[in-house]
């Protein structure tokens, strides 16, 4: 793990993360408008890729780390079965495969837990962990998503095609429980690291005396907001969706405005309600759970991780950045699906650019852009 000084000299002090906070709900509010206008209305797809390219610009931390507390927690030895998030996208994928080898690390024999059609995404670095003379599996189980009226190889979210079929792959997903559970009693492991888009985990894991730890793909802070935007509803007393409001209670203040808030929390429509029921749901698993594993680190954010465990009263533990425990860039590069881009070929267009002239910006593994949207962004 990289030392606590260069974790502090690049999370820095208070002003810093006023900036970074300030980079991400302004990217957000920017990628918001900019879809309002290209598409003409307000839906999921929308928010969510705001979402994910101001949760980008906030993440672009990676690269530091500390104490790896909750894998010391655990017995050395101890198996783990990890039902990995790339399920919904290769943005839970990622970190979910660095976690289970964070903990091979630490002499905890791991498992992930996928379906056939994303089980080749891992192969590669299992195999290679393996090699290195730690214990590590996969285990599968079939997604049924023909039950879920959805297509034939539909088995990961950015499968899906448009927002009416969100509610359908979350009806796959539950079905997952009982192929889970039979799994848990064939192998019966010490514990369940499940991500927080499998809220029944909750419920399988007590079924065989072991706990379930929650992974969650973004940081403190935001959960914080969110909880407080869930208990206070700061958006309801403002009359406008440009008119500012502060979220209450947090140790900075924050600012955003309706167009900042995911669709569910502004619309009444079918779709933002079943994803309104999906986010209540996991809401519950965690506060049931036995407690939760963040990839970030603690220098970075230490007033909402102390919020999230001393006021709101979350059992937490900071991990992360969990893509330390890979050592080499080509152990990096084996993660996930294929780059569409040769990486000499990217490195070569970047050795055109002046020096601070190229800014990169992510948007996550499920948006999809056609070339007039590119073209306003």
């Amino acid at each position: 793990m990289a030392s606590l000084k260069q974790a502090q000299a690049l999370g820095g002090g208070p002003l810093a993360q006023a900036c970074n906070f300030a980079v991400m709900t302004g990217v957000n509010a920017g990628i918001s408008r900019v879809f309002k206008r290209i598409r003409r209305k307000e839906d999921v797809q929308s928010s969510m890729v705001a979402a994910f390219g101001s949760g980008a610009l906030f993440s672009l931390v990676s690269g530091m780390g500390g104490p790896n507390l909750a894998a010391n927690a655990v017995t050395s030895g101890v198996f783990f079965a990890l039902v990995q998030g790339g399920i919904f996208q290769c943005g839970h994928m990622i970190p979910t495969l660095d976690v289970a080898k964070l903990f091979t690390s630490r002499g905890v024999k791991s498992t992930i837990i996928t379906t056939p059609l994303n089980a080749h995404y891992f192969t590669k670095s299992v195999d290679r962990t393996n090699q290195l003379g730690f214990q590590m599996g996969i285990l599968t189980v079939d997604f049924p998503a023909a039950a879920a009226d959805l297509p034939e190889g539909c088995e990961s979210f950015d499968q899906i095609t448009s927002d009416d079929m969100i509610p359908n792959f979350a009806e796959a997903t539950a079905l997952l429980q009982d192929p889970l559970e039979r799994i848990l009693d064939e192998v019966r492991p010490d514990c369940l690291v499940a991500d927080m888009f499998f809220p029944w985990a909750t419920e399988a894991a007590p079924k065989f005396g072991i706990p379930r730890l929650v992974f969650h793909g973004t940081s403190f802070f935001a959960l914080c907001a969110l909880e407080n935007m869930r208990l206070y509803k700061p958006h309801t007393k403002v009359s406008s969706d440009d008119e500012p409001f502060f979220v209450p209670d947090l140790p900075h203040q924050i600012k955003l405005t309706k167009m900042q808030l995911p669709e569910h929390e502004r619309s009444e429509s079918e779709t933002a309600k079943d994803f309104a029921r999906i986010a209540a749901s996991m809401e519950e698993s965690e506060l049931l759970s036995y407690g939760a594993i963040f990839n970030s680190f603690y220098v970075l954010e230490p007033e909402y991780a102390d919020y999230y465990r001393d006021v709101l009263k979350r059992r937490a533990w900071h991990i992360g950045p969990v893509s330390l425990c890979n050592r080499e860039i080509e152990y990096k590069a084996q993660r996930g699906k294929e780059a569409s881009i040769d990486q000499h070929e990217c490195l070569k267009w970047l050795d055109l650019k002046k020096p601070n002239s190229v800014i990169y910006i992510c948007f996550g593994s499920v948006a999809k852009f056609d070339a007039s949207q590119l073209y306003e962004i």
